[in-house]
């Protein structure tokens, strides 16, 4: 059966094929047919197509069936087809992984950003001259951003920013596509961090509920954010995108303190090398009542914060069992995001990766949902 790629039911096809090879690795063409439940003449056609356009290839012959025969041939994604950017934008720094098609690490780097240059616009500048067009003679097929503050990752605009001083919204995807010349999605920071967990931990599965933090220590005060993944592989974005956006229960009315214990006065006069005792303590209070009142089944966290991950991880059991009435206290264990200091760049990666091989969803538009972000990249050689 001959597919067509500019109709939605030959898209879908060709890009479930795709994405069962992304998420499950390699497979001969029987096993994809049943796993898909396509018929023989139509997978050999989208597999054929796919090949042609060196999307997948053959890696190696598989193991004999019971019945004996010929060994069946396992396709693959053609990781070395092209590379995808991870950038990281903070008011102070860039940073920028690139990844291969699937999701291995190529290259990590930081760009500090001078005081005098912290305006949207000049970090903007900076973005254009780090970027690399191919890596390792690898062309770049997109872009990723990870950016604090509150995004509409749909229309790919920041709504409001407050660590980059913007109160009007501002089209960052559209400015970025201009000055990059390839397509560009982008998600809030700490939300990146939550899709590089899905892509790169395992263990979380694919029907976890967990909470990502990303925290980061600023001098003596902790900046964190929050991401929810709510029983399945979905980060939540709420109705105006501004979930996991973080205050403490605990703060006064008034002030831009995202904790009480950061407004007290210090008595030391040199800067902790790690998160002051009581906001740690005061973190684990407001995470343990969002993993009780969820059913949250693990916290996953980066930035500087992953570099206490004992003694967050002991402290958010203590204020678990605290904040629970029945017997026994649940167990939520805490998982560093992969990627270490560059896990919102990696997770930014990974969330293009994961939206260029997402199935077609006919009643969304934009962010990758529709298909259009898969043709943009690939439907020329299609």
């Amino acid at each position: 059966m001959e597919i067509n790629t500019k109709t939605k039911a030959g898209l879908i096809t060709v890009v479930r094929v795709l994405r069962r090879l992304w998420t499950g690795g390699p497979a001969s063409r029987a096993t994809l047919a049943r796993e898909l439940e396509l018929d023989k003449s139509t997978l050999t056609n989208v597999c054929g197509r796919l090949i042609k356009a060196g999307l997948i290839h053959r890696v190696r012959e598989g193991s004999v069936g019971r019945q004996g025969g010929r060994r069946p041939t396992l396709l693959d994604i053609r990781a070395a087809k092209g590379a995808v950017a991870g950038l990281e934008i903070q008011p102070d720094r860039i940073r920028m992984v690139y990844t291969d098609l699937q999701g291995q690490t190529l290259m990590e780097e930081t760009r500090e950003i001078l005081s005098s240059n912290r305006k949207l616009s000049a970090i903007l500048d900076t973005v254009a001259e780090f970027f690399a067009r191919d890596r390792d003679g690898l062309p770049v097929l997109g872009a990723g951003i990870a950016i604090p503050g509150i995004i509409d990752p749909w229309e790919g605009t920041i709504l409001r920013s407050t660590p980059l001083q913007m109160d009007e919204a501002f089209p960052l995807v559209e400015e970025l596509e201009r000055r990059l010349a390839v397509p560009v999605i982008c998600d809030n920071d700490a939300n990146c961090c939550a899709w590089g967990s899905i892509f790169g931990i395992p263990d979380l599965g694919n029907r976890t509920s967990f909470a990502a933090l990303l925290g980061d220590l600023r001098g003596s005060v902790l900046s964190t954010g929050f991401s929810l993944v709510l029983g399945g592989e979905e980060v939540y974005h709420g109705s105006g995108y501004s979930a996991g956006e973080f205050r403490s229960i605990f703060c006064p009315e008034g002030g831009d303190r995202q904790f009480a214990a950061a407004a007290r006065p210090r008595e030391e006069e040199t800067l902790p090398a790690h998160t002051p005792a009581d906001t740690m303590e005061e973190l684990c209070r407001n995470t343990a009542f969002l993993v009780n009142m969820l059913n949250l089944n693990a916290v996953v966290i980066a930035g500087t914060l992953a570099d206490e991950r004992e003694t967050f991880s002991s402290t958010l059991q203590r204020e678990i069992r605290r904040n629970w009435i029945y017997p026994p206290a649940p167990e939520c264990p805490v998982y560093c995001a992969p990627g270490g200091k560059h896990s919102s760049a990696f997770g930014a990666a990974a969330l293009f990766l994961r939206q260029l091989c997402r199935v077609p969803v006919l009643s969304r538009t934009g962010y990758g949902y529709d298909g259009s972000l898969f043709l943009r990249v690939f439907g020329s050689s299609l």
